[in-house]
This record gives structure tokens, C-alpha cells and sequence, in this order.
């Protein structure tokens, strides 16, 4: 069985180029694209858009690529940098309304991204102020019971006891007084 050909770039997925552009576009742009097709003209166009649906769904459907976009702003930048410069490519050889369309689609989908991520990376950053209102990065509490004052065997476990409380003699009651209870 001979495999068909993808013009989508790095499809190693078992939907066909075909149904990713449904995905991500709907019928009205696959059909649009595959009316495209008949025309001879649009060889390095084509080749671009199609190259910049196969990344836009790869970061839909990696969460770990969506990540490390969010993670690295220079990566990000590169990365925007690359996609607006081939859409801008196709824009100033564009001689057909069908392009016209799909590439004014490609634009809204990036833009799209673009506020999706910085979106992401403002609730992320929301939330790191939100977590770290206790005690600062450099300082002696800043364990899983920092800000716990009543925690009763806190420091008693660690991991050189491997789980083992350490026997102080030290008791809390039910009011939390703590009794010298060790014999000698």
C-alpha cells in the first residue's frame, strides 16, 4: 500500500492533511484550499500555508510545545517572527481571491494564538503571586508547612529519617500544650 502524499509537513498523525485543515479551519477553507489545488500557480503559497497549519496544529495538539512557547518569550518571538514573515510572503504574491481568504483566516488564527498565549501566561503568573504570598524564596521556611503555626510534628519528618518521627518525649494534648513525656 503506498502511502498518500502530505503537503502537510510533518504529519505523523493518522488524520489526513485533509481533516486537520477541517479541524482547524472548517469546510469552507478546505474547500476553498482543495478548489486551490487546480491551480498551478500557487506552488511556494501553498507550500507555506500548509507549513504553517501543520505547526498550528501541532501546538494544539502538544500541550508541552504550547508550554515551552509559554516558558521562553525569545522562543515565542522567533517563532511568531517566522510565521508572520511567511504570511507576508504569500500576502505580496497573492493574485487570487481564494488565498486572499485563507490567508486573511492563517492571520486571524495566529492573532488568535498570539492573545491565547498571553492569556495563558498572565493567569500562570496570577496565579505564581497568588501561591507565593508566604515567605520569600530565600528564606529558611519556605518548606511545604511554612505558614502552618499549630502543625504539631512539623520538623520531625525530613528526608534523612525517611518517614520516621523523631522521639523528642514531646506530646501535644487535645488544647496543644505540649507534655515532657519521656522516661528515664
Amino acid at each position: 500500500m503506498i502511502a498518500p502524499k502530505r503537503k502537510i509537513p510533518y504529519n505523523y498523525t493518522s488524520a489526513d492533511d485533509d481533516q486537520i485543515i477541517h479541524h482547524l479551519f472548517g469546510d469552507k477553507i478546505l474547500s476553498t484550499l482543495q478548489s486551490l489545488e487546480t491551480l498551478k500557480d500557487t506552488g511556494r503559497s501553498s507550500r507555506l500555508l500548509y507549513r504553517f497549519m501543520g505547526d498550528i496544529f501541532i501546538l494544539q495538539r502538544n500541550a508541552f510545545l504550547f508550554q515551552e512557547l509559554i516558558i521562553h518569550p525569545r522562543l515565542r518571538k522567533q517563532l511568531f517572527a517566522e510565521f508572520e514573515n511567511d504570511l507576508s510572503i504569500i500576502q505580496a504574491h497573492t493574485r487570487h481571491e481564494g488565498v486572499a481568504k485563507v490567508l486573511e483566516i492563517c492571520q486571524q488564527t495566529l492573532r488568535q494564538l498570539r492573545e491565547r498565549i498571553r492569556s495563558v501566561t498572565a493567569d500562570q503568573a496570577r496565579i505564581r503571586r497568588h501561591l507565593v504570598r508566604g515567605p520569600g524564596a530565600g528564606s529558611d521556611q519556605n518548606d511545604s508547612t511554612a505558614g502552618i503555626s499549630d502543625y504539631p510534628q512539623r520538623g520531625r519528618y525530613g528526608p534523612h529519617r525517611r518517614g520516621y518521627p523523631i522521639n523528642t518525649g514531646l506530646r501535644h494534648d487535645q488544647y496543644g500544650k505540649t507534655e515532657h513525656h519521656l522516661s528515664h
